[in-house]
């Protein structure tokens, strides 16, 4: 089966390295980065087995760890991309998590496009 919902919490191992403030430079996230140390462990990765709100149990799937160090790339930046599962196939497997999507609460609308037409931004 497939998790409801996945979490990456920050691992105690770099929680603490980046301050909460807001930086005098939006890219300083780039030299913080890279300050992390060789072969952190950046986030435990946890997953629901139902949603919360029907009682499910966070399970912790696994953390993900740095290789080496941290390194800017423009393959990363151009070429990687993440495939999503699309939602509506989620549902066929499991239509008692249908009422827990907040997209299906919207009317089929994804909750940012919904707040970008509040703003009038969409």
């Amino acid at each position: 089966m497939f998790p409801h919902e996945i979490i990456f919490e920050p691992h105690a191992d770099v929680h603490s390295l980046f301050s909460n403030a807001e930086p005098s430079d939006p890219f300083n996230y780039l030299k913080n980065l890279k300050s992390v140390p060789a072969d952190s462990n950046l986030y435990n990765v946890y997953g629901y087995d139902e949603p919360a709100a029907k009682g499910g149990n966070k399970i912790l799937i696994g953390t993900l760890t740095l290789q080496g160090s941290m390194v800017t790339s423009k393959f990363g930046d151009t070429d990687i991309f993440v495939r999503h599962q699309i939602l509506n196939q989620d549902v066929e497997l499991r239509p008692d998590w249908k009422d827990y999507y907040a997209s299906y609460k919207l009317g089929g609308k994804c909750p940012y496009q919904v707040k970008l037409m509040e703003m009038g931004l969409y």
